[in-house]
Formats: structure tokens, sequence, C-alpha cells
């Protein structure tokens, strides 16, 4: 069966139950705030929270109303049913619809849909490998690829059982085969096998440290890390429960922990733990932007900027409802909203860093 099948209908059932998600009013946000927080309603004017979808949220005043570049800019663009992975080309955001077997193109400048493309079957990741997206087709053991430049289909490639992530390490594609414990390596050029490896605990997301391939668990609150070059099994590490994100930023591996509401994050050199942090009810996906890691929480409709040294929580920003995936595109974060049907666009100003 799809994975989380019933996380819409659990989302949607607690926001009738959480405190801070209870229908308040339109408000404004106020730029004398006491913190970065949108929950707080303290921070709006009036003092209420704005989170009903009969509410608007004014995240600026009128135009000329303000110094240019005082405040973050979020946008909403609608996409496919069900939307789950992102993915930037280089110019473009790719959107894919776990629902209606398709992905769609977003410009990254405005937003604009260049297209809606078929996957060959029904997913949730992809990734980008310089001039192609690939991507992962959950229920039929197969990837398949599209050329990036204009969406046509140039072949579907058979991995492992109900494959989850796919991520492109500067030479190879990799994909995580959830019920086959394993990950494949796929030549770009013509999707060639070039090797399976074995990643215990039902892989799902994978991250690239320049080295090693990482791998989360989800089955057995663990990652996994396996040497790029030849696909060893070097260790694996334990986090927490139903670990799912995973992102390098350059000196650490940062896993997203889904059920304890928590981040690990684990020196990549050795995998010693180096702290697990609260980040709210239930994060889902991990994204670096250079200087931070951000994390979607899928039940507080928020994606959180984190500083990278001990992942306190530096901003939390409200957007769609149920987000999942997120990736940085060079200048702005885009998150997909399950719950929505919509991509947010968050580009920060340089009041908010």
């Amino acid at each position: 069966m799809k994975p989380f099948a019933l996380l819409p209908a659990i989302l949607f059932a607690c926001s009738c139950v959480l405190p801070n998600c209870a229908f308040a009013g339109s408000a404004t946000w106020n730029l004398n705030s006491t913190s970065g927080d949108s929950d707080t309603a303290a921070n709006w004017k009036p003092a209420t929270v704005p989170n009903s979808p009969s509410d608007n949220a004014t995240f600026a005043p009128p135009i000329g109303a303000q110094p240019p570049g005082a405040l973050p800019s979020i946008e909403s663009f609608r996409v496919g049913r069900l939307p789950w992975g992102v993915a930037f080309d280089g110019g473009n955001i790719w959107v894919r619809s776990s629902y209606t077997d398709t992905v769609t193109k977003l410009r990254a400048s405005d937003g604009a849909n260049l297209g809606t493309y078929p996957t060959g079957g029904t997913g949730y990741y992809l990734a980008f490998d310089g001039s192609n997206i690939w991507l992962s087709n959950f229920y039929i053991a197969k990837v398949t690829k599209l050329r990036a430049s204009d969406g046509v289909m140039l072949g579907s490639f058979a991995v492992g059982q109900f494959p989850g992530g796919v991520m492109f390490d500067g030479t190879y594609v990799w994909v995580a085969n959830r019920d086959e414990d394993t990950v494949t390596k796929l030549r770009p050029s013509d999707g060639a096998v070039l090797g399976t490896y074995d990643a215990p605990g039902g892989p799902w997301e994978l991250a690239y440290d320049g080295a090693n391939i990482w791998v989360t668990g989800y089955y057995e609150a663990k990652v996994s890390k396996l040497r790029a070059d030849d696909g060893t099994l070097v260790g694996t590490f334990p986090v927490g429960n139903e670990p799912q994100g995973i992102v390098f930023d350059g000196f650490s591996i940062w896993v997203a922990n889904y059920v304890d509401f928590t981040l690990t994050k684990l020196r990549a050199s050795d995998g010693l733990l180096q702290g697990t942090v609260p980040v709210g009810i239930l994060p889902v996906d991990l994204a670096f932007d250079g200087a931070h890691v951000w994390v979607t929480v899928e039940n507080e409709d928020s994606v959180k900027r984190l500083g990278q040294t001990n992942g306190n929580t530096q901003h939390k920003y409200r957007i769609g409802h149920g987000p999942k995936g997120v990736v940085f595109d060079g200048t702005s974060i885009w998150v997909a909203n399950i719950g929505s049907d919509t991509v947010s666009k968050i580009t920060r100003k340089p009041h908010d860093y």
C-alpha cells in the first residue's frame, strides 16, 4: 500500500484539536515583532493568528510604505494533486504529484507554470542530473527519466521494490528501494544498473557527502553510510524513529525523525552523534542553503530555518497545509504542500537574516 496514505486525514484531524490551529481572523504582520514566530498572536495586528483558509495573512503594508527588502516574500503556486517531492534544475522547480502520475515544471524566477508531464507511475521523489529529471515510481519498481528542457520521457528503468528517494551524486543516480533493503546505482546516460547494495532498515531518502551515500532506514530508526565508489556498507548509526529526510551541510548529516518530532545531527566523518533537536510535530524533509538547515514540519503547516551549529529554530514560516518536500534554488526555499496542492516560495530579504 502507499506509505503514509492516511497522513492527510490525520493531519486535518489534528488541526481540529491543536490550540494553535483554531480559526482566528485576518491580520497583518507586526514589523516590530518580538520574535519570528508566526504562531505568536502578539506578532500580528490585530493580535490574532491568521490560520483559517478564509483568513488573509498580510506580511507587508502597501508597496511604498516600507523600505525595500525589509520582509521575506512568501508566494504560493498551484500544482498537481498531493504534491510531495521537489527538485531544482538550475532555472526551474519541478514538483512531483503523488496522486496524478505527473510532474509540474515552474519557472523559479516567477513561478510561471511551464508544463505538466507524465511520470510513468505514482511516486514521491525526483532528482536532476544536470540534463534530465529522474523520478522514482513506487508501485512498479522503476525510475523514469525525463528530459528537463521539454519534459519528454527518455526511458524507464527497473530498480528495487517500492523505490522512494532518488539522488544524483554528480556522476551517478542512486535510488532507495524501501522493501528490498537496497539502493540501486544507475548510469545516467543510459539507465544501466551499475550495482545494487545493502542498506538495512527500509531505505527511504538519500544524501551525498562528497564521498559516501547516506540513507535513512525508515523501519529501524537508523541511517546507513555506503561508500559511493563501490557501495560498501561503511556503517549504520542510530537516529530517531521513522527517519525520513536527510541532508548534508558540508560537515554534518541531519536526519528528520518523523514520529519523534526531532532532528538528529551526526558527524559525517564517523557518524558520531552531535545532537538531537526538537523541531515540531512530524518533521519530514530537509534542505541546506549554505548557512542554515531548513525542515518542513507537516502538522504545523510550516517550514523552519535552523542554525547550522546547534539546530536552534531561528524563524518559523507558516505556509500551506501539510508541507512535504523542500529544496533551495540558490535564492529561495521551495516547499510542496500536500494538503493544499500548492508549492510555497520563500525569498528571504537582508533584514530576515
